[in-house]
């Protein structure tokens, strides 16, 4: 009976540091989390009155931006005019060329400061007489 008594204590004490563990290791994980999606000008769901002379980025760190391309609402992708600085940094520009009146989806990808990929899209409609 005290054998059973004290195994039954050792798996509650087991339970217990199992559950302490995943919590830290999630915390951790929190923690450790890479960047999250940058807040951007034009936002997510945009709709201007005239086209953006630049798209912005602003990361919540600093972040090789790799790869920031446009398309427009047949799907075809739209040239940059500038070639892209890439140094890390929480900021970035993008420098857009004259676009039409219609609905451009940008999607982009960049490296975080320890080298994990992120990426994302948004898209911003162009409206004229808005």
């Amino acid at each position: 009976m005290a054998q059973r008594r004290d195994l039954l204590g050792l798996r509650h004490v087991l339970s217990w540091l199992g559950l302490c563990c995943t919590v830290l290791l999630v915390g951790m994980n929190v923690a450790l989390g890479h960047s999250d999606a940058p807040k951007t000008v034009p936002a997510d769901g945009s709709e201007l009155a005239a086209a953006p002379d630049a798209i912005r980025f602003t990361f919540p760190e600093a972040v090789r931006l790799t790869a920031v391309r446009v398309f427009d609402s047949a799907d075809e992708e739209i040239g940059l005019p500038d070639k892209r600085d890439m140094s890390a940094a929480k900021e970035r520009d993008i420098r857009m060329p004259d676009l039409p009146e219609g609905r451009y989806r940008v999607e982009w990808r960049a490296l975080s400061e320890d080298g994990h990929p992120i990426s994302g899209s948004f898209h911003f409609t162009v409206q004229s007489g808005n």
